[in-house]
């Protein structure tokens, strides 16, 4: 069995001007996971990157959206422009819908966003709600819960 350091010096071996070479370098490297990992992904973050592997590169930079090194790559995937925005949805996301959906919440996100609450008209008393999001760790995308039963996340 391989150490990370070795894992890493390997994967920084492979040469990726293949396509399919490169997703996979790049589908490693969010699988192995830890800080250097991560600074090999960043580097992956060209103007000349396929659009194939910039679908997997965002995709190992999910596990990463704490980082602020990792919004600005997905911030030029969702550009801010409708018509750039577009193009670049269907340059990064093909016919992948799923990645398409993520894609497209992360553009009314930014630093303003707020969540605002209105209770219903006549309303006294002391409101509580939670805002909750989902971490992909279980469920289905598109697949309803009950927001109220957050078992061991709180």
């Amino acid at each position: 069995e391989l150490c990370r350091e070795q894992v890493l010096a390997e994967l920084r071996a492979v040469p990726t001007r293949k396509v399919t070479v490169a997703k996979e370098v790049v589908r490693l490297l969010g699988e192995l996971g830890g800080e250097e990992a991560y600074r090999d992904l960043l580097a992956l973050d060209r103007p000349e990157t396929h659009r194939d592997v910039r679908v997997a590169l965002l995709r190992a930079l999910w596990d990463h959206l704490e980082k602020p090194e990792t919004w600005p790559i997905f911030e030029r995937a969702v550009d801010r422009d409708p018509a750039a925005q577009q193009r670049l949805l269907d340059a990064e996301c093909g016919d992948d819908a799923e990645l398409r959906v993520e894609l497209e919440r992360l553009l009314a996100a930014d630093a303003g966003t707020r969540v605002r609450f209105v209770p219903n008209s006549g309303f006294t008393g002391t409101a509580t709600f939670a805002f909750v999001a989902w971490d992909r760790t279980e469920g289905t995308n598109g697949q309803l819960t009950n927001a109220g039963n957050r078992g061991r996340f709180r």
